[in-house]
């Protein structure tokens, strides 16, 4: 009997580590005042690189070796101290950059809570949970700094997404626009709420913390993520959670998710489920056990309630597998599991569940095979999350890129992308073959060809320019000239846009080429027309003088004459005068 008990306990914890392992996602204990990892699943492997071994021989020195400086600051500062006052039950969330093997930087999000404390009740270690997120970030990123690109996602996606205009020096903010999903989960409408101020529609938003988020993020143009916090007034009450960015514009940007099913679901877990449970929950994933051997499968809550299936029901994996599976990915899906079962081959994939709703969701599926010592299959251990967003999001910038690309392919101007400092084309559209006549291949393949166009007359104008543009000085527009390849001399008008890192060193400059050679050419034409005209409009301005002075004359010798004509005129009458008198006399 107790052999029996300890081969069932051996099953069991077996069967846990292979949950564990399973997981994408990093489950650790951290000894916060040995500053040791005392355990962690394969999690740290997958996203990191580095073997539990290789973690484990970095002792106290892991967090200032791989932790990113700036986020191991912070964390030294702001984390560290919430460990000393948290309780219990209560769940320690931040984000921060590692390391990998291969030097590259991740984002992770990490869930943590207290796991055991001294006898004095001071905390000893902590239990966490932590997400890889770089690509959430990436995202999030692209969404900030372009938005063109947000403007398509704007009306599709789940999330709620509100515009706002700062006024009175972001003071306050007036609300511009918001999408559907946007109203759905605030309860405002655009004919009702658009023009009025958030503390009008939202009077509790200062008492909520993300007022103070809009006007940092007004101030200093970096995104925040105003994490999720309970929001109580008449006509709204729930669990939020919001990234907060500035467009270029200077509008103010919520992107927003009522968190608070899934936020009174944990609480409901916290109290009934051990803290490795709990943890599961937290992340949102569901996880199966599938027995090779009955074909009988078991799910956890999280994949019931994720297919909508009957709870308590009992499935057999091939009836389970043909009634949620997207039609179109059935077949996808049945053979990733034959070779994940038969070959060993790693089961990672994406797929499309159809719920009972007929609602479509993207899951993303991960197993391992567990075998006996002659290698036989005896269970597949499996994870399924939801990435339904993430999925549209992917689609929409494939979109965007799509389009982006068909208008660079058919415009007329040259559209490029240069790296700096070195200088390298990363992207030239077709245009530059009318433009310059070298082909994109070519300017990729010759990093210099630039320079060796550029007319000598304007060699060292490029230099300076070159040298103001390393030093993160960009002029937005100018004007030069180039050598064509048929030895043909063109004009060209520039526009640039600099591309900056998080620090404001430039990285890259993006812009477009025109060119305006006829423009130049008729410029010039019409300068030579105007001055013909104006040598046209001298000498008939030299006639006309000319004419006057003679015509002058021609008055001043008729004015003379009509005076000399009154005059002899005056002097008849006076002898008449005087003979009438002398006739009266005699």
């Amino acid at each position: 009997m107790l052999k029996h008990t300890e081969k069932a306990s051996q099953e069991i914890l077996a069967f846990h580590q292979k949950l564990l392992d399973t997981s994408p996602d990093i489950i650790y204990i951290y000894d916060i005042i040995d500053r040791k990892i005392i355990y962690s699943n394969q999690g740290i492997t997958k996203i990191l690189g580095y073997s539990i071994e290789e973690i484990q021989t970095m002792g106290e020195n892991i967090l200032p070796q791989l932790m990113h400086p700036d986020d191991f600051n912070v964390y030294l500062k702001e984390i560290m101290p919430r460990y000393q006052s948290a309780k219990d039950e209560e769940n320690i969330e931040h984000e921060y950059r590692m390391k990998r093997v291969d030097g590259s930087w991740r984002w992770l999000h990490a869930k943590e809570s207290i796991f055991t404390r001294l006898v004095n009740g001071k905390p000893k270690q902590i239990f966490g949970l932590t997400s890889d997120v770089t690509e959430n970030k990436q995202t999030y990123k692209k969404l900030e700094t372009s938005e063109e690109k947000y403007r398509e996602l704007f009306n599709n996606m789940s999330n709620g997404v509100c515009i706002y205009e700062a006024v009175k020096g972001g003071k306050d903010f007036i609300i511009k626009d918001i999408n559907k999903a946007g109203e759905e989960i605030t309860n405002m409408t655009k004919e009702y709420d658009l023009g009025k101020s958030i503390f009008e529609v939202r009077p509790s938003i200062e008492e909520f913390g993300l007022a103070d988020v809009f006007r940092r993020v007004f101030k200093t143009g970096k995104s925040e993520i105003h994490d999720e916090r309970l929001y109580e007034d008449k006509n709204l009450t729930g669990y939020f959670k919001n990234f907060v960015c500035k467009l270029e514009s200077g509008e103010i940007v919520a992107i927003f998710e009522n968190i608070t099913r899934r936020k009174q679901a944990e609480e409901a877990l916290i109290e009934t489920k051990n803290r490795l449970l709990k943890a599961q929950n937290v992340a949102g994933m569901g996880f199966l056990d599938w027995n090779l051997q009955t074909n009988e499968i078991e799910l956890s809550e999280e994949v019931v309630n994720l297919y909508g299936l009957e709870k308590g029901k009992n499935w057999v994996t091939p009836d389970l597998v043909a009634s949620v599976v997207h039609p179109d990915d059935l077949t996808f899906v049945q053979q990733n599991l034959e070779l994940a079962i038969k070959d060993g081959k790693k089961y990672n994939i994406d797929h499309r569940v159809v719920r009972p709703d007929g609602k479509v969701l993207w899951v993303n599926a991960q197993a391992e095979i567990s075998r006996d010592t002659d290698g036989i299959p005896l269970k597949l251990l499996g994870t399924v999350v939801e990435i339904t967003e993430r999925k549209k999001a992917e689609e929409a910038l494939r979109e965007s890129r799509d389009s982006f690309r068909f208008l660079a392919e058919n415009a007329k101007d040259m559209i490029y992308r240069m790296s700096l400092p070195e200088g390298h084309y990363e992207y030239v559209s077709p245009a530059s073959s009318d433009i310059f006549g070298y082909t994109p291949e070519e300017f990729y393949n010759n990093p210099i060809l630039i320079k060796q166009v550029i007319h000598p007359a304007w060699g060292k104008y490029f230099e300076n320019l070159w040298s103001k543009l390393l030093a993160g000085d960009s002029s937005p527009f100018y004007e030069f000239q180039i050598i064509h390849k048929s030895g043909e001399t063109r004009w060209l008008h520039q526009r640039n846009a600099m591309i900056t890192n998080d620090k404001g060193e430039p990285v890259a400059i993006e812009g477009i080429v025109t060119d305006i050679t006829a423009s130049k050419e008729a410029e010039k034409e019409l300068i030579q027309q105007q001055q013909q005209l104006e040598e046209l409009v001298k000498e008939r301005t030299r006639e006309l003088e000319v004419k006057n002075q003679e015509l002058e004359q021609f008055n001043n010798l008729f004015v003379g004459r009509e005076f000399r004509i009154k005059e002899l005129r005056d002097q008849v009458e006076d002898l008449e005068n005087q003979i009438a008198k002398m006739k009266k006399e005699t």
